[in-house]
């Protein structure tokens, strides 16, 4: 079974990717081979008032109580 990412329109994808430094985008593409291999999992996703995702919190398998790489706090939301 072939793995399902979030689906965005090209034009959402673009501009996302454009908005990142050459470092984040380093840091996706290494995040997105974690999840592609399952080695992170999903422990929060923060939502707003209109039921609309904020923020999503994801962390290694081997250490669920550390981020492991400094791009994944992009996705915390600050407390």
């Amino acid at each position: 079974m072939e793995q399902a990412y979030p689906k965005m329109t090209k034009a959402q994808a673009r501009i996302f990717w454009n908005a990142l430094s050459v470092d984040e985008k380093r840091n996706f593409n290494m995040m997105m081979e974690k999840m592609g291999k399952k080695e992170l999992m999903i422990t929060k996703v923060n939502v707003d008032d209109r039921e609309k995702i904020s923020s999503i919190i994801l962390e290694t398998k081997e250490k669920p109580s550390q981020p492991s790489e400094p791009f994944y706090k992009l996705f915390r939301q600050a407390d």
